[in-house]
């Protein structure tokens, strides 16, 4: 797929790690949900999705390739 060639980045311009099972930090108790389409238990619903650790923010890929391919004019509006 296409994802790898692109680094995806929060909405702080971190980059963002690209994950299959959910993170082991605090905040993490359930399953991570997408900060932007609200979708739920990323790594059950997912073969991978993307994490920030600094800001616990979390991309499914669908939104993670939307924020992409429009990058960086949308990204600041995508909050």
């Amino acid at each position: 797929d296409s994802g790898n060639a692109t680094e995806v980045k929060c909405k702080a311009g971190h980059a963002c790690a690209r994950i299959t099972e959910n993170p082991e930090e605090p905040g993490y108790e359930e399953p991570a949900c997408c900060d932007l389409c609200d979708a739920e238990d990323l790594p059950g619903t997912f073969p991978y999705f993307f994490h920030c650790a600094p800001c616990q923010f979390d991309l499914c890929p669908d939104c993670a390739g939307r924020l992409a391919s429009c990058a960086p004019s949308c990204s600041a509006s995508a909050s």
